[in-house]
């Protein structure tokens, strides 16, 4: 019943329905707990204030989400009032959570900057990453070559490319994306033999994206 009334965008009865099947002593899966939210964060019956109270609910009661719910919730903060504090509630609530905890703070740290970077914010994106590192995690390769589209898209290559060289230093290696990203921008500047020359790196052993 909650994930018919949830596709229809009818998310209040969907809520209803969750309340009384805890009341009922049914207790809710892993399943409905992401699905309620994912529902609760869609285009159709948004409810972020309830979305926020079931994801920490979620996690309270030792449901760890997983890599898609992270991105799908922390990606309705971004687009909500308040973002960051309302993200830097999302964060806490990850010191809950058991040994996944720092998988799901680096889905969580990379949803909220790739989420600041399509809002505009470069340079809290630029912040988060830093407190990112300065806690010990590690930024992921999506993150950096997120960063480095963003500086492509202002025309920026040098800083573009100081992220590159700031990636492999960490030990994160760039993947055919994050290469054919930069050589789309080194001919869109109409710098074709830079954008070649860089292109010669991608025969090197690279990971998928």
């Amino acid at each position: 019943m909650i994930m018919q009334y949830g596709r229809t965008g009818l998310t209040d009865i969907a809520l209803r329905n969750f309340r009384e099947m805890k009341l009922s002593d049914c207790k809710p899966t892993k399943s409905t707990y992401k699905f309620l939210i994912t529902t609760l964060c869609g285009n159709k019956g948004r409810n972020v204030d309830e979305a926020i109270k079931i994801y920490q609910e979620m996690v309270q009661v030792g449901c760890a989400p997983d890599k898609e719910l992270v991105e799908t919730y922390v990606g309705c903060l971004c687009e909500g009032p308040l973002p960051g504090r309302k993200l830097e509630d999302a964060l806490a609530l990850m010191d809950e959570t058991d040994s996944e905890r720092n998988l799901l703070n680096q889905y969580t740290y990379g949803s909220l900057i790739h989420g600041l970077l399509r809002r505009g914010q470069l340079e809290v994106a630029l912040a988060k990453m830093k407190d990112m590192k300065h806690l010990g995690i590690h930024p992921t390769v999506h993150v950096y070559t997120a960063l480095i589209i963003h500086f492509l898209k202002e025309k920026n290559i040098n800083k573009a490319l100081e992220t590159l060289e700031e990636m492999k230093e960490g030990g994160c290696q760039p993947t055919i994306v994050t290469y054919s990203a930069l050589i789309s921008g080194y001919v869109r500047l109409g710098q074709v033999t830079d954008g070649m020359f860089l292109s010669s790196e991608t025969e090197w052993p690279i990971t998928r994206f």
